[in-house]
């Protein structure tokens, strides 16, 4: 005696698994799952950057301009790029208004202009801050991507009926 199987559905269960594929490797859901890599990244980045001990001062077209501690650490940011990467380092305002007469006191207000300064070259910032935080931060990077794409997989999954 011989078993048969008949399979119904295959039809239904490819045009799921088109879309669904197509849904879950978009652009937009790519950089969800690596800006929740980038944060934790950004998040360990900050811990390696040093923090000063008093204010420093410079002078620019709008007057004396103070630099709170901690001013580099606060302007480190984890960026949306248009090609759908995700990129980690300093945030940098490009001028001071009459408005802002002081650097750091909030994220929204600081400015890594100077980081390469402070490191030498732009190079050594990445290597001892940056990469240097990837390395230590490289397991729970990963469990944040991980549970980014994991609600992205249970969210389309959902639609799709997986």
């Amino acid at each position: 005696m011989q078993a048969k199987v008949k399979i119904t559905g295959i039809e239904e269960l490819k045009k799921n698994m088109r879309g669904y594929l197509d849904e879950v490797g978009t652009r937009k859901e790519k950089q969800k799952v690596l800006l929740a890599g980038g944060k934790v990244l950004r998040n360990a980045a900050k811990k390696k950057i040093p923090k000063a001990a008093q204010p420093h001062y410079y002078y620019a077209k709008a007057g004396k301009v103070e630099i709170k501690p901690g001013n580099l650490r606060q302007s480190m940011y984890a960026f949306k790029q248009k090609d759908s990467n995700v990129s980690v380092g300093p945030r940098v305002i490009r001028r001071v208004s009459g408005k802002l007469q002081t650097l750091g006191e909030s994220p929204k207000t600081s400015s890594g202009f100077y980081a390469a300064m402070l490191y030498k070259n732009a190079k050594s910032f990445k290597d001892k801050v940056t990469d240097a935080a990837l390395t230590s931060a490289l397991t729970s990077i990963n469990n944040a991507m991980q549970k980014a794409f994991q609600r992205i997989h249970r969210q389309w999954a959902k639609k799709y009926k997986f």
